[in-house]
């Protein structure tokens, strides 16, 4: 059970997500032929800590509404398998080690980077949710952003190409959240959290959040090819999630079915490892 419940603390389907963004950032950012797997290895293992201590304190702080939503009732904390003081230390501990993996094993850009998504994720999007619909907008950047400790791992400033990508990362967070917002819309309502779809009993506000969201991010995934290569592949494996998203989002507006924004939200879960992985099988082809 313990292995469970820190799997739950450090949200380890979302930390993978980000470690494969990060290394996506390493891997546009430097030619294959200059690939060091020594730094790889540091720079995913440092962000990895840090990342999870965001995660495990995001729990700290939602403990009273994790135990309100049905979706999140059974987390670690809400059912006292574990304490507050018991989740504060693995975040002290995690931080520090993170924090001092990056600055003797990275760079300051990438250290900067990291603690700036921990900040903007327990300290800003977090408690927004209190009080704004709009939080998913500004979650959005600390969700994007494991993309640039990749990327300032092996370069010292932004390029066009790279701040597309972000773009286009940053777009993808949209309908992904809109859609979980809308599936569980009675627990957030119940939890007193304010989403897009909070009281929203017409649907007519999700659906526009939703319709809008998903045509410029399907527009972001190409932009970034106008700059810079992405792959043989990577047009023809976006431009197939691309159809089956922008399908189901018709469906969406034509029927608020829950299924189907359970269908959105699937599709949009294959993004984060596809895109990287089209990629890295590009530069075999």
């Amino acid at each position: 059970m313990w292995i469970k419940d820190f799997f739950d603390l450090i949200k380890i389907r979302i930390l993978f997500s980000a470690l494969l963004t990060t290394f996506f950032g390493y891997s546009v950012g430097l030619d294959f032929s200059f690939w060091n797997i020594s730094d790889l290895f540091w720079l995913l293992l440092g962000s990895g800590f840090v990342f999870s201590a965001s995660a495990a304190l995001n729990h700290v702080l939602e403990k009273d509404v994790d135990g309100l939503m049905e979706r999140t009732q059974f987390r670690p904390l809400p059912t006292a398998r574990l304490t507050r003081f018991h989740v504060i230390c693995m975040v002290i501990a995690f931080m520090f080690i993170g924090i001092l993996i990056l600055y003797i094993k990275t760079n300051w850009l990438v250290l900067l980077n990291g603690i700036l998504v921990f900040v903007l994720y327990d300290f800003v999007y977090t408690p927004l949710k209190r009080f704004s619909s709009m939080n998913t907008f500004i979650g959005a950047f600390p969700g994007a952003m494991p993309l640039l400790s990749g990327w300032f791992m092996v370069q010292e400033s932004f390029s066009f190409f790279i701040l597309l990508l972000f773009l286009m990362l940053y777009l993808w967070q949209l309908p992904h959240f809109f859609s979980i917002a809308w599936i569980y819309r009675r627990s957030y309502e119940s939890a007193n959290l304010k989403m897009v779809s909070g009281h929203d009993e017409s649907g007519r506000r999700t659906r526009f959040y939703l319709v809008f969201s998903s045509i410029f991010f399907v527009v972001a995934t190409y932009l970034p090819l106008f700059y810079g290569d992405l792959g043989g592949i990577y047009i023809y494996v976006v431009t197939l999630l691309n159809i089956c998203l922008i399908g189901y989002v018709y469906k969406f507006c034509l029927d608020l079915n829950d299924m189907i924004a359970r269908k959105i939200l699937f599709i949009t879960i294959f993004y984060p490892p596809l895109i990287p992985l089209v990629y890295v099988i590009g530069l075999f082809l």
